[in-house]
């Protein structure tokens, strides 16, 4: 092309040599626009793109960067978890406007790039060079406090209660109790088919934070229960009612699943007496205002919780007198959980504040916001507050009773087994469907914490559209949940007393490196000696630190073929062994003088 060119130049004035050679430069430029082969018009994996390079061409052209081989990147958005927490995480695309990503759009999004492209082919591009070129700047990351081993635990039973149940929906949000980090949040809903051979359940809505919005149903009855011992310092013994099943208001019944009989404080929330919560409502507040009062104020449960993490969280409605919708009814409905919208996490959040002695921790999914090289941007730090509580000690100690009773004799009873003893309550409430409340179509839950005796993570377990109850439906799914996480998490196990440690290590292991031995010492607290090299055991249960001489064949004797090997090894030694388990020979005597590149055999038994 050079050459034509410089040959264009010395025929000027010789109009048919100069169209002569003009032809073959357009020729030739045309040739070079279609000399590209389209290889594949698919994506392919980088992997692939290796093994395309190691094909017999020449890819790359010293000469013109244009030439060789031409590739897309194409950016494209992992799952590395699938579906799991897919509706906590969000998206921020045309796939829908959602979760965290949608919430800190403004953190993630980063910076486009700009440049120059030049086309040279169908669909080929190749950047412009001397051009002003402005790099991508990446977003920021987000850390949130999701576990993604409790979130498996999590979906996975919900899953399994959501099939056999056949229900429509369901969530589970589990929580830490001290600090409100969200451990796990399942949403699944189902395909909606008639034939439940085929129905099958997926990451739909975000039922924790919006769509469950409705009648709580008995899991209120704790808010209602600690109003009444807080304020008037009833005694759990106390005798609260007769309950015939059934109290008449006028025109309207307010009814329990069965006649109760004689009843104490404790017993009414045991069973879940529909009658008895409200009769002991009805006898100590005088005013209905100043009930409806401690819960929205003193309680929080007018405020809602997530507005910061997750968009579209509605605020509670609980409303009092003033409201046009107040009947004569409505103090007996709202003190059992109806007339009041409050979605499963804001529920939540009051009992993990029972859980934690009455601090309540706003939950939190994002604890920390960190830009590229590592340098945190934002750190969200947990919040917490006291309940507005007369009696913090006494009236927390009472509440946690009556929900420990709940499962050791009341509507929960059924899942009082295992190691990991829990408290809650259950819930069960009829769904309001074209103004009239279905009793073929229920919510149900379990809200509550464990372990019992020492609480660590507490739990709201939801599901809606089914015509059982909430001990025979969202009560298993906590107690598996729960089970499943106090056998993951070993920081919540009691530490286990040895007695006899020296001795009992003494007995099957004689020696070894001080470094192992030290770290197992920090474990069971057992005293070790400070120090590098061997540690040797005695039988009366003392240890002896021995250090290792660089022209001293140390003592290997006692020792595992591992340990041995890792000393002899790092002495530049040949190693040959026989046998199986300690060392109770070895060819060089202990202490004796070394020299460079010796073998030793060691005997095992």
């Amino acid at each position: 092309m050079a050459q034509l060119k410089k040959k264009l130049k010395g025929v000027s004035g010789e109009p048919k040599k100069m169209q002569a050679i003009k032809d073959k430069i357009k020729h030739i430029r045309t040739n070079q626009m279609i000399q590209y082969i389209v290889m594949n018009h698919q994506k392919i994996t980088h992997q692939q793109m290796q093994l395309i390079k190691k094909l017999p061409f020449s890819w790359e052209s010293q000469k013109s960067k244009q030439r060789g081989l031409m590739k897309e990147d194409i950016l494209v958005r992992e799952h590395p978890f699938k579906n799991m927490a897919r509706r906590t995480i969000g998206s921020d695309d045309s796939t829908g406007k959602y979760g965290i990503e949608a919430k800190f759009h403004t953190e993630l999004y980063g910076k486009k790039g700009l440049g120059w492209r030049k086309k040279i082919g169908p669909r080929l591009w190749v950047k412009v060079e001397n051009k002003p070129y402005q790099m991508p700047v990446n977003g920021l990351d987000l850390y949130t406090t999701l576990d993604m081993n409790f979130q498996d635990i999590a979906e996975v039973a919900l899953k399994k209660q959501l099939i056999a149940s056949n229900a429509e929906s369901g969530c589970v949000v589990v929580m830490d109790v001290f600090n409100g980090d969200v451990k796990a949040m399942a949403n699944l809903g189902s395909n909606q088919s008639e034939d439940p051979d085929s129905r099958d359940y997926f990451e739909k809505n975000n039922y924790a934070i919006k769509d469950f919005y409705g009648d709580p149903g008995s899991t209120f009855k704790l808010a209602s229960m600690m109003a009444l011992i807080d304020n008037f310092n009833i005694n759990l013994n106390d005798f609260a009612i007769d309950c015939k099943g059934s109290l008449n208001q006028g025109n309207n019944e307010l009814s329990c699943s069965h006649g109760h009989g004689n009843l104490t404080v404790q017993q009414v929330f045991e069973s879940s007496c529909n009658i008895g919560v409200y009769t002991l409502i009805k006898k100590y507040f005088k005013n209905p205002d100043d009930f409806l009062r401690i819960i929205k104020t003193d309680y929080k449960l007018n405020n809602a919780v997530f507005e910061e993490h997750l968009q579209g969280e509605p605020t509670p409605k609980i409303k009092d007198r003033r409201n046009k919708d107040w009947s004569s009814i409505s103090l007996s409905r709202m003190a059992i959980g109806y007339e009041i919208d409050i979605t499963p996490l804001q529920m939540l959040t009051f009992y993990n504040a029972v859980a934690n002695n009455g601090n309540r921790a706003k939950p939190r999914l994002v604890k920390s916001i960190i830009r590229e090289d590592g340098e945190e941007f934002l750190k969200i730090k947990p919040e917490t507050e006291p309940l507005n509580l007369k009696n913090p000690v006494g009236t927390i100690q009472k509440i946690k009773m009556m929900m420990e009773g709940v499962v050791k004799n009341g509507t929960a009873k059924n899942v009082n087994t295992g190691i990991c003893k829990i408290a809650g309550k259950t819930g069960t409430a009829y769904r309001l469907i074209d103004g009239s409340y279905n009793k073929e179509n229920q919510f149900v839950s379990f809200i509550g914490y464990f372990p019992a005796d020492n609480p660590r993570y507490s739990c709201v377990v939801s599901i809606r559209g089914v015509t059982q109850n909430a001990n025979t439906v969202s009560a298993p799914v906590f107690k598996e949940i729960a089970d499943k996480i106090y056998a993951y998490d070993i920081t919540m196990h009691k530490e286990i007393a040895f007695t006899q440690n020296s001795k009992n290590i003494n007995y099957n292991t004689k020696r070894g490196l001080t470094n192992d031995f030290q770290t197992l010492g920090k474990s069971i607290t057992m005293s070790i000696p400070n120090g590098k090299g061997i540690v040797k055991a005695h039988t009366s249960g003392a240890w002896e630190s021995q250090q290792l001489k660089p022209s001293k064949m140390p003592d290997l004797r006692g020792m595992t073929l591992k340990d041995a090997l890792f000393v002899l090894e790092n002495r530049d030694f040949s190693v040959s062994f026989s046998g199986i388990g300690k060392v109770v020979s070895q060819s060089i005597s202990p202490n004796a003088t070394i020299m460079k590149q010796q073998t030793v055999s060691l005997i095992l038994e």
